[in-house]
Order: structure tokens, then sequence, then C-alpha cells
């Protein structure tokens, strides 16, 4: 596989995860994932890696952290459904992320992520 190959399933995977958001009318995660996804569309992949590298993961404000509630913003009928849907799509960019990593940095190659789509159930 190639740089180019890795490329595009990492931005395949943070846009799945942006539109996540986008769809329940939530922008500011979109807004810091953005200069992460123009970086790859860019095939920069350094840059990308040091824009992602900005993104709050961990803490109180993290995107592990995201909890899936109507306190926060959510409007679904099963939020520990959603929370699942939007673990499933996190754990997927950030593989793509780790996948990119490796390959930029070592030359490891692993294989592509399947892209799990982010579709209203």
């Amino acid at each position: 596989m190639s740089m180019l190959a890795k490329i595009e399933n990492a931005e395949a995977a943070i846009l799945e995860l942006m539109l996540f958001f986008i769809r329940h009318s939530l922008p500011a995660w979109p807004a810091k994932l953005s200069t992460v996804l123009e970086a790859l569309r860019q095939q920069n992949p350094q840059l990308a890696l040091s824009e992602w590298a900005k993104i709050p993961l961990m803490g109180e404000t993290g995107l592990m952290e995201v909890i899936v509630s109507y306190d926060y913003g959510f409007h679904v009928l099963d939020p520990s459904q959603e929370q699942s849907h939007f673990q499933r799509l996190l754990e997927q960019a950030m593989h793509a992320i780790n996948n990119l990593r490796l390959y930029v940095r070592s030359g490891v190659n692993k294989p592509l992520i399947d892209i799990y789509l982010d579709v209203k159930s």
C-alpha cells in the first residue's frame, strides 16, 4: 500500500467522524478536526499528524470524553446506541491516524481499515 492509500484511508475516517457531529448540528468538533482533514487533502501527512497532535483527546473536553446525551446537544432516541456508534467512529479515526503515523515514521505497512460509515440508524 502506498502513502496515498494511507492518507486517503485516514481522510475517510476523519470525515466520517466529522459527519457524526455535523449530523447532530454540533459544529465545535468538526471545526477542530478540519485542520487535520485539510492537511490530509493536501496530501501532507506530516502536517496532518501535527494537527492531530493538537486535538485534545483526554480530559474533560477531550474527544475521547464525548458523551452522547441530551444535555450536550444530542437529540437521539437511544443515547447508548449512539454512544456506541460514536465510539466506533472515533476508534476508526484513531486507528487510521495511527496507521498513517506508523507508515510515515517507520515504514510499517499495516492494512488499511475498513471504513464504517456514519449513517443515521
